[in-house]
């Protein structure tokens, strides 16, 4: 009886798991992201940061035109404004949903998003950053120590899955 009543709950187990991964919340109006480390020896810096239009994690953080990528949510997708611009320099967040490229950035004062590129259908997934409830992050290996943020980055050589985890920012 013991075994058959284990074989019953069990799916229901399973089912109440799968509600909690799918939990969809609204995302904070500002927020970092975090990258998970597992994969990716000697890892220190998992905050990600804005570097030349992408995102990386790692030791991009020495580099001096790096900066802690702090996202502002809205109607109208993810955007940025580095301290590198004027106060009005955003820039707005985009992925290729149907390809394996970095992520990156509308020039700043553009509205002008490349061919293919989703701006929009981020949501917060369990405390993890999703587009359309797909988690397909990768931190790619680009030398010393310094990992570019991916999405759907499996076909890439030195690629390792991701997580994004929301940390809401005070100000």
């Amino acid at each position: 009886m013991k075994l058959s009543l284990t074989f019953l709950t069990l799916p229901l187990s399973i089912a109440a798991a799968a509600a909690i991964l799918d939990k969809r919340d609204p995302l904070p109006s500002k927020f970092t992201l975090e990258s998970s480390s597992q994969g990716i020896p000697d890892l220190i810096w998992t905050e990600l940061q804005w570097l030349g239009g992408s995102a990386y994690i790692g030791n991009s953080r020495y580099n001096s035109a790096s900066e802690k990528l702090e996202f502002t949510s809205g109607g109208d997708g993810l955007s940025f404004t580095s301290y590198h611009s004027a106060p009005t320099g955003w820039t707005s967040f985009y992925i290729f949903p149907s390809e394996s490229r970095a992520v990156g950035f509308t020039t700043p004062h553009s509205g002008s998003v490349p061919a293919g590129a989703a701006t929009t259908g981020f949501e917060n997934v369990g405390g993890q950053l999703a587009y359309q409830g797909r988690m397909e992050w990768q931190a790619c290996d680009q030398g010393g120590g310094t990992y570019q943020i991916y999405w759907n980055g499996a076909s890439s050589a030195g690629c390792v899955p991701i997580g994004l985890y929301i940390r809401p920012s005070a100000c």
